[in-house]
């Protein structure tokens, strides 16, 4: 049986995970999504920022310092 809920408890903000949390590549440090940097290989095989983290595949985290992305 499904639960029905009143259309006034529903959440109708944005929905985003930055209570997230993944393991940077590089520090292998915590931190949440919106510290984090994720990459992603194309299908021709080349490296992607994917800042909008929509592009499919299991994607690689890395920490926002420009030391961690070089």
């Amino acid at each position: 049986m499904l639960a029905t809920a009143d259309h006034a408890d529903l959440d109708h903000g944005p929905r985003t995970k930055s209570g997230v949390e993944r393991m940077c590549a590089v520090t292998r440090q915590v931190a949440g999504i919106d510290d984090l940097i994720r990459f992603v290989a194309s299908p021709t095989g080349e490296v992607i920022a994917d800042l909008k983290r929509k592009l499919p595949g299991r994607g690689l985290w890395v920490s926002l310092s420009y030391s961690a992305v070089a």
